[in-house]
């Protein structure tokens, strides 16, 4: 720091650097003078808070699909094919859990400052798929963290969701999809 009490960039740039490597995936940042949502930022010329664009928004929903797809795949090779890295298949599954969890509620809050009816009806059919799914797996947590075994049902009724979560999101969220295709998954998806 100079005498006039101003921070250099590269200071600023370590702090930053260090912040992030504490901060653990789901953990909670302490919170200053505003409590932002993930979908908001300061726009650094005006110093206002602003949402960002809903195309920005499209590319998180995108990777949110790809980690939880990632996560499955490490079930499917730990628990089914090979066992690659020695993880026991009801752990992977455990792992799934959290992923799954984790990267909803990080599309949840990045949904959160959109009303419906700002939202393209593909962003609209997947906030809809997204909180069903968060609702569907809750139920399911506790049971899924005491097994011992994949055999359990909670372990079964939960991959069995997010396999059917994944399928939805996937065809609500690609842009190929007509109208009428995505409003009927996300009907059957959602009740």
């Amino acid at each position: 720091m100079n005498k006039d009490k101003t921070i250099e960039p590269e200071v600023i740039a370590q702090q930053i650097e260090l912040h992030s490597r504490e901060i653990l995936p789901g953990s909670k940042t302490p919170k200053e003078e505003h409590e932002y949502t993930l979908a908001e930022y300061v726009d650094v010329k005006t110093g206002k808070t602003d949402i960002m664009p809903k195309e920005i928004i499209e590319r998180y929903l995108t990777e949110i699909l790809t980690q939880i797809k990632l996560a499955l795949d490490v079930v499917w090779y730990e628990g089914i094919g090979q066992k690659r890295h020695g993880i026991k298949p009801v752990d992977a599954v455990k792992g799934l859990f959290v992923i799954a969890h984790d990267e909803c509620a990080t599309a949840a809050s990045l949904l959160e400052p959109y009303h419906d009816a700002s939202l393209n009806p593909k962003h609209r059919a997947s906030k809809k798929v997204i909180n069903t799914y968060m609702e569907r797996i809750e139920p399911h947590r506790e049971k899924l963290f005491k097994s011992k075994s994949t055999k359990n049902g909670a372990i079964k009724a939960f991959v069995r969701e997010t396999l059917d979560f994944i399928t939805t999101f996937h065809i609500v969220l690609s842009e190929e999809t007509s109208k009428k295709e995505r409003a009927s998954q996300r009907r059957n998806y959602c009740g």
